[in-house]
């Protein structure tokens, strides 16, 4: 009887384990979002990795994630006050990407929240990025907020 039990307790927790695998979640989102998304993660990891430095190296680091007019902005700036990709003179610890909407085709609208984490206090903010398609590459045209 125990090596009955021990077999049926066997298949029952077999079953169960393949039924759970077999199931997952669907992805919701379109492949628009999620090649944007991967794009503006990919461009923040590097700002972010480079201490968000707008020098004309680190810059160019950055190139394969922009437009060729969001390039040619960036370098015929002057060195603002303000860092572009962030759009503030203030250096957040961390970065988020939130939501996505599509505004075209090829086109979409990532949200990217901003952290700022200290021992005194905890704060937020959010910026967004145009990412188009250009080429079959999605790309940063644009970060506003």
């Amino acid at each position: 009887m125990g090596r009955r039990n021990f077999f049926s307790t066997y298949a029952i927790c077999v079953a169960i384990a393949s039924l759970v695998s077999g199931c997952s979640v669907p992805n919701l989102e379109s492949e628009n979002c999620t090649a944007g998304r991967e794009t503006v993660k990919k461009l923040y990891s590097q700002h972010f990795g480079s201490e968000m430095s707008s020098d004309p190296e680190a810059l160019r680091q950055r190139d394969k994630f922009l437009t060729n007019t969001l390039i040619e902005e960036l370098r015929s700036a002057d060195l603002p006050s303000k860092d572009y990709f962030t759009r503030t003179g203030d250096t957040p610890t961390a970065f988020r990407v939130g939501t996505c909407e599509e505004s075209g085709p090829t086109s979409v609208k990532i949200q990217v929240i901003l952290l700022w984490r200290s021992r005194e206090t905890n704060r937020q903010a959010e910026v967004h990025a145009e990412v188009i398609e250009q080429d079959h590459n999605w790309l940063v045209n644009k970060v506003f907020e």
